[in-house]
């Protein structure tokens, strides 16, 4: 019988194992890199996911904000007065009167008296006030100044309440001139001026409005 004889020879182009030559797959076809494609794509797709569904920080515009957030403006103007005059005048109503002004400039502001019109009866140099009312008389009409003089207040002698219907005086002044009559009681209107608070303005706006008994 002839001998059977077996040989192997290794190389690293074509290993051999049991006489059967092994040839190694490419990685790209194994079944490890698939799932490692799989895994990272799965990965970045959860990662991407996640961004996408981050919620976004609401912008809200510096300027909207800022006109919202202040008080509505109000519109004053201490230079200038309201006053209303009425009566035997030429065009009675409401005027706008720079701060300080007469009541001759208010009546000639309306269009002056009638003919009617009885100017001894009124102060022309009277100083106008702040939401003052004036009435001008006709010739034949009665007015006392018995009825003038009782719609003043007396500051003597006037409540917190009735202090504080006079234009500038709010409570704490109201109580200031308490406070300070209860130690001297008022001799006269100017004595008004030593109560803290009310200045030299204060006290014209006062002077038509105002007595002391």
């Amino acid at each position: 019988m002839g001998q059977l004889q077996y040989s192997e020879t290794i190389s690293c182009d074509s290993p051999k194992l049991g006489g059967f030559s092994i040839y190694p797959k490419p990685f790209y076809k194994t079944t490890t890199f698939y799932v490692s494609v799989t895994i990272a794509t799965l990965v970045i797709l959860s990662v991407l996911w996640m961004m996408t569904r981050s919620p976004q920080p609401e912008l809200t515009p510096l300027a909207a904000t800022s006109i919202s957030e202040q008080p509505p403006a109000i519109e004053s103007d201490p230079d200038f007065i309201v006053v209303e005059i009425k009566g035997a005048i030429s065009q009675p109503g409401v005027y706008e009167m720079p701060f300080g002004s007469r009541l001759i400039a208010l009546i000639d502001k309306a269009g002056g008296l009638l003919e009617l019109s009885d100017s001894n009866q009124i102060n022309q140099a009277a100083l106008l006030v702040d939401e003052e009312s004036i009435y001008i008389p006709t010739i034949g009409e009665v007015t006392t100044t018995t009825e003038s003089e009782s719609e003043l207040i007396d500051i003597n002698s006037a409540d917190a309440t009735l202090l504080q219907t006079l234009p500038g005086i709010g409570p704490a002044k109201a109580d200031a001139i308490i406070a300070y009559r209860e130690a001297t009681p008022f001799q006269t209107v100017d004595d008004l001026s030593q109560v803290d608070g009310i200045g030299d303005k204060t006290l014209e706006q006062l002077r038509p409005l105002i007595r002391v008994k």
